[in-house]
């Protein structure tokens, strides 16, 4: 069953339209991102979901990127980011996998 659009809009302006809001969306999508390039303790916890205690005692240990203005913790969204993608741990598979490729 085919679906119909009434419209007195001429189909070339109206896809006109929605492509123009379909780049606006994007580029008001890529602003908020480079806007926010800066973490605060409080948003990199809810973000992240990671309790305050929890990101003290790694800033103390020097075990995640941060940086530090007087008192003021700040975190890269970037370094964040690029930290858990370091810490992530394999799984069962993949190792088996690597074991398996290496006596091949």
């Amino acid at each position: 069953m085919e679906k119909f659009i009434l419209s007195q809009i001429p189909i070339e302006e109206l896809i006109e339209k929605i492509a123009n809001k379909v780049l606006n969306a994007k580029t008001v999508s890529s602003q908020k991102q480079d806007q926010k390039k800066f973490l605060t303790l409080n948003e990199l916890c809810k973000e992240y979901s990671f309790a305050k205690p929890t990101i003290y005692s790694l800033t103390a240990k020097m075990g995640i990127p941060h940086i530090k203005k007087g008192k003021k913790l700040m975190f890269e969204r970037e370094k964040i980011e690029e930290w858990l993608r370091q810490s992530r741990r394999k799984t069962k598979s993949e190792i088996e996998n690597e074991h398996n490729s290496q006596y091949n």
